[in-house]
């Protein structure tokens, strides 16, 4: 077995043990400073799994085209996994093109996501075990669907790719739920595309995702998630200038995010969002407002009194003016 036979060099003497968790020996497949000599190793002891390839792949130390293209070549690894790896070594479009090319159409993929889609339920009635099958089938749609996202967006910018993703999920002849699987991973690339945009679309981008997919934050690396989430309530936050209901979409963000925030994060975006207010004088909206306030005043027990002192005397105030007691539009808390 290769996890006993790799302990002749320093660089894989760590694969020891046939008891190994196989989840922390495929992270050091992906990290290995020497990828191409356990591919190597890999390939003479007869233990090729795409998942092993996979991690080779996305080693960072692997970064030659030709041996990228030797264990792609080798192991069947499909296409749009190659040009996610390509993308990420900031090659031009001549040097992934090839690549590209051998991802399925996005008309073929449509006819495969109906053709699933409609199979679902027959092949559930007839085989429970078949649910394996369809959520492999789904993975890979994911990574192709992404892979002609980040083709879209090297190529014409952002606002393709939302056009490319936005055609995923419009089609009329799939069920939601099926769309909405076959998006997740094409969704969350999107939204941190657009975080790392510079164009004016990038709000609308960013609020269309989040309306098609409220919970997709959620799949991203749990290590990653809290970062993401201040990353997009700070956003909308500071785009709410050209769009008012930014500033919703990102009370929302942080209702369904509040186990990831800490009680300063709470206190610092609602801060944020309830300056933002000060653009939008909306009467009819002071309730929400209120709502909103209180929510997080409750969700911020833990965090400095200043804040959080601060947040009470704006829900003090709009409470006032709601009540027609005052007309303080609650501006001069944040003097």
């Amino acid at each position: 077995m290769l996890l006993t036979n790799l302990s002749t060099d320093s660089t894989t003497s760590m694969f020891n043990s046939l008891d190994e968790n196989y989840d922390n020996f495929r992270v050091k497949l992906s990290s290995a400073r020497n990828p191409m000599t356990l591919y190597a190793r890999l390939r003479s002891s007869g233990e090729v799994t795409r998942e092993a390839c996979h991690a080779l792949l996305f080693n960072p130390n692997l970064t030659s085209l030709s041996q990228i293209k030797q264990i792609a070549t080798e192991s069947c690894i499909p296409a749009s996994y190659v040009v996610a790896k390509l993308l990420k070594l900031d090659l031009t479009l001549n040097e992934i093109n090839p690549w590209y090319k051998k991802v399925p159409s996005i008309t073929g993929l449509k006819e495969y996501i109906c053709e699933l889609d409609h199979m679902q339920d027959w092949r559930r009635r007839r085989n429970p075990e078949s649910i394996d099958d369809w959520r492999r089938s789904i993975q890979q749609l994911q990574m192709d669907v992404t892979a002609h996202l980040s083709y879209s967006l090297l190529k014409s910018g952002i606002t393709s790719a939302y056009d490319v993703w936005r055609g995923f999920c419009v089609d009329a002849g799939v069920s939601h739920a099926t769309r909405v699987a076959v998006t997740k991973l094409p969704s969350l690339w999107l939204l941190k595309q657009a975080l790392k945009s510079g164009e004016e679309v990038k709000g609308d981008i960013i609020a269309a995702v989040l309306e098609w997919d409220d919970g997709v934050i959620g799949i991203s690396q749990e290590s990653t998630q809290r970062t993401l989430t201040m990353e997009i309530i700070k956003t909308l936050a500071s785009e709410s200038l050209n769009n008012a209901e930014y500033l919703w979409k990102a009370t929302r963000v942080m209702s369904l995010s509040k186990e990831i925030l800490d009680p300063e994060d709470i206190v610092e975006c609602s801060d944020m969002i309830a300056k933002s207010w000060q653009r939008w004088d909306s009467p009819c909206e002071v309730a929400k407002r209120i709502e909103f306030l209180g929510w997080a005043v409750k969700n911020s027990s833990g965090a400095g009194l200043l804040g959080r002192a601060r947040l009470e005397r704006l829900k003090a105030a709009l409470e006032a003016r709601e009540s027609g007691k005052a007309t303080l539009s609650g501006k001069e808390v944040f003097v």
